[in-house]
């Protein structure tokens, strides 16, 4: 269940300008990313009530909530000053799909933050995790910052990827070729 705990600055971007975000393919990657978030704070009530039955100075957490951990698919409408939507379930960001408010848009960004508190090995430190997909026109980036080497958040680092390889076709134009 424990990733790592390796203390180390991740500061990483992929260009994924090359994709066409079809409505299906950005359903898919919500709910990836939201099963992900969901199993996150599965794991954060788990530890909180297993050491909830200790006494103070027997806990140790492996998954303490910090309550900093978020969920959100933004979508910002196109020439219009107002300052969007936020979706903070797959199920609101279905029903905007289904109704039509995720099409000719201006932005659309998934925000996710796996944030918890671990003390196996002595004092309590925070692990910060924060995964963003941006949305732009022919400008699509994922950018992953944490602060420690984790393979859980390796492996859903690589799920986003694999998701964004395999999920959308690719459209490569004379602003971005990838092969």
């Amino acid at each position: 269940m424990l990733g790592g705990n390796t203390k180390i600055e991740i500061d990483k971007t992929y260009d994924y300008s090359n994709i066409l975000p079809t409505p299906e393919g950005l359903v898919y990657l919500v709910e990836y990313c939201y099963s992900v978030y969901m199993g996150f704070t599965k794991l954060l009530d788990e530890d909180e009530k297993k050491n909830k039955m200790l006494r103070e100075e027997d806990r140790v957490y492996d998954f303490k909530r910090n309550y900093n951990e978020l969920f959100e698919v933004h979508v910002k409408p196109k020439m219009n000053e107002d300052l969007g939507v936020g979706y903070k379930d797959i199920w609101e960001f279905r029903s905007a799909v289904e109704a039509g408010k995720v099409y000719n848009i201006g932005a659309l960004r998934i925000s996710m933050n796996l944030n918890f508190i671990r003390n196996t090995a002595g004092p309590l430190e925070e692990h910060n995790n924060s995964f963003l997909i941006t949305f732009l026109p022919y400008n699509i980036k994922f950018y992953r910052k944490g602060n420690y080497q984790d393979s859980n958040m390796d492996q859903i680092e690589q799920g986003i990827m694999n998701t964004l390889e395999l999920k959308f076709p690719k459209g490569n134009s004379i602003f971005c070729y990838k092969k």
